[in-house]
């Protein structure tokens, strides 16, 4: 191999590595700001979103949600408590792009902890564990 293919070689590995570290760099700082739980009423405490208590609860076990159905009314607020033992990314349908709802995008919730949120658009609603994604179920807001 000529010294010319070897240095074409190297320059397009490097290209690649490169790109890869920034898309891997920009995706975690996406995500880090998904979760900060600023957005759409969402945070990562035990503390209500919003003034409001807590109205319903949905539990996940790390195969299913429970209940799987949930009725509110718009603006309740809604905490997701992960008994798994995995972290749980808890969001909207569709699966992988979960564009149905925004408001459902919590994020990451951790092994015991919990987040909570709220609706403000009425309609029936999907969910799903985006690490699980057969696991899931809905939300009905009045």
């Amino acid at each position: 191999m000529s010294t010319v293919s070897k240095v074409i070689i190297t320059t397009i590995i490097v290209v690649i590595v490169i790109a890869g570290g920034w898309w891997l760099i920009a995706s975690m700082s996406a995500n880090n700001s998904n979760d900060s739980g600023q957005t759409n009423g969402q945070n990562d405490t035990n503390e209500p979103a919003s003034e409001g208590e807590v109205t319903a609860t949905i539990t996940y076990n790390g195969t299913e949600f429970t209940p799987t159905t949930t009725t509110v009314q718009t603006g309740d607020v809604i905490k997701v408590v992960n008994n798994s033992e995995n972290t749980l990314f808890f969001a909207s349908d569709e699966h992988p792009t979960h564009l149905d709802n925004s408001e459902l995008n919590v994020g990451d919730i951790e092994p015991g902890a919990s987040a909570t949120f709220s609706i403000t658009s009425s309609g029936t609603w999907g969910f799903h564990d985006h690490y699980n994604a057969g696991a899931g179920g809905e939300i009905i807001v009045e």
